[in-house]
Order: C-alpha cells, then structure tokens, then sequence
C-alpha cells in the first residue's frame, strides 16, 4: 500500500488520504478494515504511516519548503 500512495501524494491534487471506515465492521461474510480495530485498538503502523504521510501533504500544501516532522499520535 505505502508504493501506491507514495505515487498517489506525488501528484499536485491529492491533500490526503483516509479510509471510508473509522472502525472494523464485519457486514455479512465481509469484513470492512478501518483504522481501528473493532475492540477499539489501532491498526498502529497504518495509523502512524497515515498521520505522518498526511502530516508532509499539508505542510508542502501550506508552502512550507521543508516538511516539519508530524506531531505525535496521542497515547492511548
């Protein structure tokens, strides 16, 4: 996934990316992946890649020159 996104952010249009699901569901016999697992614990690399990923979209967004590092993800 990290490849096809790296690709995706290199592109002038694209400000983020995020999941249509917050949290696991299972509809039917299909399970529905978020960000969050559905006891409540974070699919934790996903999670950082996607904060940090998003974090240097914005900075270069805002005309920074040179992305700052993100801030870090709350503990839990």
């Amino acid at each position: 996934m990290g490849d096809y996104m790296d690709k995706a952010f290199s592109t002038p249009y694209l400000l983020g990316y995020s999941k249509c699901q917050y949290i696991d569901r299972v509809t039917g016999r299909q399970l529905k992946q978020g960000l969050i697992r559905a006891n409540g614990k974070p699919y934790e690399e996903f999670v950082d890649w996607m904060r940090k990923n998003n974090w240097q979209i914005y900075q270069q967004f805002i005309g920074k020159s040179e992305a700052t590092d993100a801030p870090a993800r709350p503990s839990q």
